[in-house]
């Protein structure tokens, strides 16, 4: 039988390519190499095994292991002839148990220079530590020796590949843990050495590194080699990387996020380690013998199932199945010696027909199993504390200082070798055993036990009788035949003696207990507690530095930080009075971002006559809400208890009732969805039934059906009281609290649907303890937890003491993810507790709320050290950063925003940093500039399978990753939405059923004048592939574009583009696909608001890292003696980044301008005069005078020149007899012109601007076919190889509004002209001309679309940067500059400028007299800034100096102090050289 297709045997577990590797148990042997019963035979889900079983049920094992083969049959494999196979007695699983491990293969496969071999060493390193044999089979190692005789064809890349797999399943064979770390690149070679093993022994571990993050580390420098062409075949640059498309293990990296080599060998031993051991993963697919009661076997087809192993001692007096193995499962999770046993039995009438697996199949997978308190595990834990107080805690001591307590008998039994105790023949349901105790005032107690019972599922709980009555500490439902933990706590009132018991109503149960615990804290040891998990879950340390623009750090600078936003949700009740009190609202505003109402949304407020439905308060508060971006948890759908229902609610037969509670649901979530966080469904579920009673028991789970199909997307809480507020409810326990969850989770069609826990949190004297054991109970159901309503009830002192202490509790534990205070204002008071009197001043409970906001976010400020550095922890949110210089008049602070990014807010995609995570602060002309969140510069234009995190966490956008469904989204225009979710669990947003191009999801937003907004987002279509764009539709009505990108179907691409807020306003984004029968799924989006400062401290700091290097020079004698005090002059000679000005013909002619130039610029580009246009105005009559004067000129004074152009695609800019010329004579004359002007000139310039804005122009294409300008640069390339031949094009990076040629476009086009045959070895470039009007200057669209472009690796350079007219030209101006400048992928910068006398107008840089116009300052003053300016520097006494230098040519003179003789050096600095020592040797 072939066991592909069988499920998992257990609920919940994925019948996935996952084994467990390590630990098989010394203390638990269930099986060894003796037959014995039955055998568990490993088997691959592809593999078919058969048993042969003896009459006594007896399976032979070697016969078994080789079943279905003959070995005694010569074969022939590949070109091997005439071999066999022998067999050893001692096999893998023999060796797996000498080594206590199993053999696996562990395939580490990425691009070269992602890390693969360091994380290899990394993981052989931790597995040696831990006591486990690997070995590494390394890409480079193994071609040392094995594979020396291969080259890096493909062909031979196979076989090296080939021959890796075949020696690393020898070394699985062998028991060892082979690590293979290889590139290859592609999935056939990886899945037939995947095909070699058994699936489960092939572990894929994927190197997710973007190319440029490889290429930029090159550790080898073969990258740099392939980009010169001196490597061929390289991968991820000339040759393909297939990705894996489901490895088992996927580690990412990017531009500037790292985990560290440790860090991801962790999360290989972390997939490892949590699966089953080898032994305990059992797959049977055979014929399993029936034995029938006279002895005869027949073959049947019948369903096995698992079950606990019954006790012993403990016999199940109902029929049971045959017994056919049972198996000891030993959980290796750290510091939990969890043991569970299970049997495999043959389904028969005493499973009363429910079968719990498929035919012939069993999947047991320990680690799987999670120590939580919801499981019944086969043996108890080890008592928490030591027991703590509890004398004898294990019943190690017999029943010593344990008694019976009430009328019970209690004996001491031991099973398997654990001892317990059991309370038996109970006629009462106190009747148990007991434990005398002292308990003090002002300690809190948490207490735990594990409990069993005799027969059924019995609620027990533990009791402390004490002086001032009676305290429930806790409770548990409890089992037969395993253990349940029960946990929980007290405080007394008073100290005094105490009696620990416990209790059941069942009677006729027995009760077993073991492992005790009961532990006494200190209040300040539990506000210890607190604070410690406070500062663990809901804090981040930063680290801020203060810098002067050398890069110094500054000290005794002030630093103020005040936190706009707290993260964590933690709100307040409102309700309708604060739609008309202004005193209500402000108030309120400036406190919480979340809320509930209080009754404006539950069905007595919205319909009190049947019929009649009237949302126009809950509307108009809803709309207050979103005003001030504060949060709503949507209250209520129904309450279950009959007292809260209008009349005619009540009144209804039970199929009135189901309509109206039906239209109810549909109404109320239809009308809202999308608008919420939460909907309370069923209120108050555990304590009335009002619809139980009224439409039978699963009436709940049927309406938490029908809210998940009308909002799936809105977490749909089970909202309830007393859960952790009285240990005394039993109606409400957290055991009951589960068990009611449970019960609506697994309803048919529920399995999925969001569910959250609402505890109300309506208290009186508040029992910590209990409520921490309740919660720690609560989280074993893996779900959001929230506090939804609390209160405290008492005098007004006690009200603020205690509130304090349960809000302390709510926010320091870990599970609870927001907390609302059930405290709406009305003039006549509040349902049990205000916050302010009804001037809206603060009470006690007031100045609680204010004090705690204060501490969990609030101000500080303090003063940097020495280094410039001040170190604060913050709360996860939002702040803003006030920076003093002291003793600097005028401009002496600035403002920045710290957003999560920096202090390392966990979110999806995005993890915490640990430790200190830096904010630099650097001050220039005694202005503070700011490093406040770093831009993210990161792009690819590769379809990923999953998409990457959102950028910066999201910024401002309100769920940017969808792990809340559509909150914060709404659909925008006539299209409808659905949730995605992907294999590996991540979830997107799907806009369908789309009528027009905007037809999709949007999120509304408030963008402040003056500020940059980077906008990146990751989408796909269901089809096909197609542009989509992303759309900011202003307040004003006008439309935006923001970006634009080809998404396809089957894998993910990032869009990436921004705005910049003219006017503050509310803005709404969109996604648009003209193609509206594609569906547009939306993934990861992200809005980052940047000032102007911030935007100009990005620069800076790019300019920093990509411009400059530090280099220490050290000057000695001869002998070697340092010369302390050597004067250094350095002087800069040459720039090596490109900045030049474009000239025309009048500089021939013109000594002034000449001279302006030349002082200025070594790069240049001709306006015209090299056009064709120019050069051949009659046909056939050649004229290149005016050209070559010019470069002659520009040869004369060192000037580079770019060759503009061989072609322009404009016909407006052809002379007239080209554009009368037939197909076939514009063929002959264009190539005449490319073989005339390319010949001419080669040599003689820097690159070729081919074909002049093709993308908006095709009159080459149009008349000589679609390739034409493709085969033009081929021609071009033939004709001068070794010159960079750009695509030159504008409104790339200048206008949003261009779409033919937005960047997606461009790369369209040039990937189409590099394709061409002919063209693979072209030495490209991207030529963007940067001709901005300035009242469309878009910086944050030009950075990401440079982002784009520089994804290429290939050079891009700004050839034609003019700004249009404006009063701000020169401010404009400087910004295109800067941002070009400061660009890492801008290699050079051209401007399309100069002198008005020669014919300038658009941007003019000097008037008629050369004197500077504001233009040309700015343009000097970037110059003096980009250049090194000459100093004299003292050397220390070491005799060296360390200096910052722009890239570049430089002259030295060091002066000998004594002698003051000169001696001069050249240098050269360079990016490669960055950090360099140069030793100067001076002679005396």
């Amino acid at each position: 039988m072939n066991a592909s297709g069988l499920k998992p045997a257990l609920p919940g577990i994925s019948s996935s390519k996952r084994l467990g590797f390590f630990c098989f148990s010394d203390g638990n042997k269930p099986f060894d190499s003796k037959p014995r019963g039955v055998c568990l035979i490993k088997a691959a889900m592809e593999e078919t095994q058969t048993l042969k079983q003896d009459v006594n049920g007896m399976v032979d094992k070697l016969a078994n292991r080789h079943a279905g083969k003959n070995h005694n049959q010569l074969s022939t494999i590949g070109n091997s002839t005439n071999i066999k196979w022998h067999e050893c007695p001692v096999e893998k699983i023999d060796r797996e148990k000498l080594l206590k491990q199993k053999g696996c293969v562990i395939w580490i496969t990425g691009l070269s220079g992602s890390g693969k071999s360091t994380v290899a060493c990394a993981l052989s390193h931790m597995l040696y530590q831990r006591g486990n044999l690997s070995y590494i089979l390394d890409g480079d190692n193994v071609r040392h020796g094995l594979n020396r005789d291969l080259s890096f064809k493909a062909e031979d890349r196979a076989e090296n590949i080939r021959r890796v797999g075949e020696v690393a399943k020898l070394f699985a064979d062998a028991g060892f843990i082979c690590i293979a770390c290889l590139i290859s690149p592609y999935r056939r070679d990886r899945a037939e050495c995947r095909s070699m093993l058994p699936n489960r022994d092939f572990v894929e571990v994927f190197m997710d590194v973007p190319l440029k993050v490889c290429e930029n580390r090159d550790p080898k420098g073969l990258y740099k080699l392939a980009r010169a062409g001196k490597i061929k075949g390289f991968t991820g640059i000339d040759d393909p990387y297939e990705p894996p498309l489901d490895a088992e293990i996927v580690l990412q990296c990017n531009t500037g996020d790292c985990s560290t080599p440790c860090d991801m060998a962790e999360k290989v031993i972390s997939y490892l380690e949590g699966l089953a051991p080898a032994e305990v993963m059992c797959f049977l697919s055979a014929w399993i013998e029936n034995f029938s009661g006279d002895g005869r076997e027949t073959a049947l087809e019948k369903p096995i199932v698992l079950v606990r192993n019954p006790k012993a001692n403990k016999p199940q007096e109902s029929p049971v199945p045959k017994l056919l193995l049972c198996i000891t499962i030993a959980s290796q999770r750290k510091k939990e010696g969890l043991h569970s046993s299970y049997c495999i039995m043959k389904a028969g009438d005493g499973i009363g027909g429910q079968l719990l697996l498929p035919l012939f199949s069993i999947f047991l997978f320990a680690g799987l199993f999670p120590p939580v308190m919801s499981l019944c595990l086969e043996n108890p834990h080890k008592p928490q504390y030591n027991g703590g107080i509890i004398v004898n805690p294990e019943l190690n001591d017999g029943l010593k200082a344990w008694s019976t307590f009430g009328d019970a008998k209690i004996e001491h039994r031991e099973s398997d070798g654990n001892k317990y105790v059991v309370a038996h023949t109970r006629n009462n349901p106190h009747g148990s055993m007991s434990q005398k105790l002292y308990l003090k005032k002002n300690h809190l107690y948490t207490f735990s036990a594990w409990v069993q019972v005799s027969e059924g599922n019995v609620q027990v709980r533990a009791v402390f009788k004490t002086d001032s009555g009676f305290k429930k500490a806790g409770s548990v439902f409890a089992e037969p035949r395993c253990w349940s933990m029960l946990k929980g706590g007290l405080t007394v009132d008073t100290s005094g003696h105490a009696e620990l018991y416990f209790e059941s109503n069942n009677t006729s149960v027995e009760i077993w207990v073991d492992s005790i615990s009961l532990q006494p804290f200190t209040e300040k040891e539990w506000r210890s507690h607190q604070d410690q998990s406070i500062e663990r879950t809901r804090e981040e340390k930063v680290r801020i530095q203060a810098m002067d623009e050398q890069g110094n750090p500054l000290s005794n600078v002030t630093i103020s930080i005040q936190q706009k936003t707290l993260r964590f949700p933690f709100g307040c009740a409102m309700n309708k009075n604060i739609l008309s009190n202004t005193a209500y609202q402000n108030w309120f505003t400036s406190r919480f971002r979340v809320t509930t109402f209080e009754d404006e949304m539950k069905w007595y407020s919205t319909e009190a006559t049947r019929g009649q439905v009237d949302y126009s308060v809950p509307d108009a508060m809803l709309a207050f809400a979103k005003q001030h971006n504060i949060a709503v948890r949507g209250h209520n759908v129904i309450w279950d208890d009959p007292k809260y229902q209008s009349g005619w609610v009540n009144s209804l037969s039970p199929n009135d009732f189901r309509t109206a509670v039906q239209a109810r649901v549909g109404s109320i979530m239809t009308r809202y969805r999308g608008k919420l966080i939460a909907w309370d469904v069923v209120n108050e579920n555990l304590h009335f039934s009002l619809v139980e009673s009224k439409l039978g028991q699963s009436a709940s789970s049927v309406i938490y059906n029908w809210a998940g199909k009308t909002d799936g997307f809105t977490t749909l809480f089970l909202n309830e009281y007393n859960t952790i507020e009285e240990s005394g409810d039993g109606a409400a326990s957290p055991a009951k609290y589960l068990h009611k969850l449970k019960e609506i989770q697994s309803f048919p069609g529920n399995e999925n649907l969001r569910m959250g826990i609402g505890l109300e949190s309506h208290f009186s004297t508040p029992n910590l303890p209990y409520m921490r054991a309740s919660l720690d109970t609560l989280a074993s159901a893996n779900v959001p937890i929230w506090l939804t309503e609390v209160d405290v009830q008492g005098n007004p002192a006690q009200q603020a003491q205690y509130l304090e202490q349960i809000l302390r509790e709510a926010y320091s534990y870990p599970k609870i993810a927001g907390i609302v205070i059930w405290s709406a204002w009305s003039p006549q008071g509040c349902y049990r507790m205000c916050l302010t009197d009804n001037n809206f001043r603060n009470l006690a409970t007031g100045d609680v709320v204010d004090k705690l906001l204060h501490e969990w976010g609030g101000s500080l400020a303090g003063v940097t050290d020495a280094n410039g550095f001040f170190e604060a922890s913050l709360s996860h949110g939002d702040y803003n950063v006030k920076i003093i210089r002291h003793g600097v008049a005028g401009k002496s602070s600035s403002t920045s925003n710290l957003t999560e990014a920096v202090i390392g807010a966990a979110y999806k995609h995005f993890p915490a940093f640990r430790g200190f995570s830096p904010l630099h602060l650097s001050f220039t002309d005694a202005v503070c500039r700011i490093h406040a969140v770093s831009y993210d510069y990161s792009a690819t234009t590769e379809c990923l399978i999953e998409p990457q995190r959102a950028q910066y966490g999201g910024g401002i956008i309100t769920n940017p990753d969808f792990t809340h469904g559509i909150q914060g989204w709404t659909v925008f225009g006539q299209g409808a939405v659905k949730e995605g979710i992907s294999n590996s669990g991540n979830r997107y947003i799907v806009a369908h059923s789309r009528s027009q191009p905007l037809d999709s999801i949007s999120q509304q937003v408030q963008l402040e004048k003056g500020k940059l907004y980077s906008f990146s987002a990751w989408v796909q279509i269901n089809g096909g592939r197609g542009n989509v764009a992303a759309v900011f539709k202003m307040s004003h009505g006008e439309l935006v574009r923001g970006g634009q990108v080809t998404a396809r179907n089957g894998c993910w691409s990032l869009l990436k583009g921004g705005v910049y807020a003219n006017i503050s306003s509310r803005a709404e984004i969109l996604f648009e696909s003209k193609n509206t029968e594609a569906e547009i799924w939306v993934d990861n989006v992200s809005l980052q608001p940047f000032t102007m400062e911030q935007w100009r401290s990005h620069q800076d700091e790019s300019i920093d890292k990509e411009r400059l290097g530090k280099v220490r020079f050290e000057a000695r004698y001869a002998n070697g003696t340092a010369i302390e005090g050597a004067g250094f002059s350095i002087k800069q000679t040459k720039s090596d980044f490109p900045f030049g000005c474009s000239m025309n013909y009048h500089i021939l002619s013109s000594t002034d301008y000449q001279n302006w130039f030349v002082s200025r610029f070594r790069y240049t580009t001709f306006t015209n005069e090299m056009k064709w246009s120019s050069t051949e105005k009659i046909q056939g009559q050649e004229n290149y005078t005016v050209a070559d004067a010019m470069v002659s000129f520009a040869q004369q004074n060192s000037i580079s020149i770019r060759g503009h152009n061989i072609f322009w695609a404009d016909p407006k800019h052809l002379t007239e007899w080209v554009k009368n010329l037939t197909p076939g004579e514009l063929r002959n004359a264009s190539e005449k012109r490319i073989e005339s002007v390319v010949s001419k000139y080669k040599g003689k310039v820097i690159a070729w601007d081919v074909m002049n804005e093709n993308l908006h122009y095709s009159f080459f294409e149009d008349n000589l076919g679609e390739n034409a300008s493709a085969e033009y640069y081929a021609r071009a390339y033939q004709l001068d190889p070794d010159t960079t031949m750009f695509l030159n094009e504008y409104n790339t990076i200048e206008d949003s509004r261009d779409e033919k040629a937005n960047p997606l476009n461009y790369m369209t086009k040039l990937d189409e002209i590099l394709s061409y045959p002919g063209n693979q070895g072209i030495s490209a470039g991207i030529g963007l001309q940067g001709h901005f009007n300035s009242s469309q200057l878009n910086l944050v669209y030009m950075r990401s679309s440079l982002d784009i472009l520089g994804s290429t690796g290939l050079p891009i350079w700004l050839t034609e940067v003019d700004v249009g007219k404006d009063p701000n030209q020169a401010e404009y101006l400087e910004q295109v500059l800067r941002e070009g400048y400061s660009h890492p992928a801008v290699k050079g910068i051209i401007m399309f400028a100069g002198p008005s006398n020669a014919g300038f107008d658009q941007t003019v840089l000097a008037d008629e007299n050369f004197n500077n116009t504001p233009a040309g300052d700015v343009v000097d003053k970037l110059i003096g800034e980009w250049k090194f300016q000459t100093k004299e520097i003292k050397a220390d006494g070491k005799g060296s100096i360390e200096i910052p230098l722009f890239h570049g040519d430089y002259n030295i003179t060091v002066k000998d102090p004594v002698s003051s003789s000169l001696t001069a050096f050249s240098y050269k600095m360079t990016k490669d050289v960055t950090g360099d020592t140069v030793h100067l040797r001076i002679n005396a």
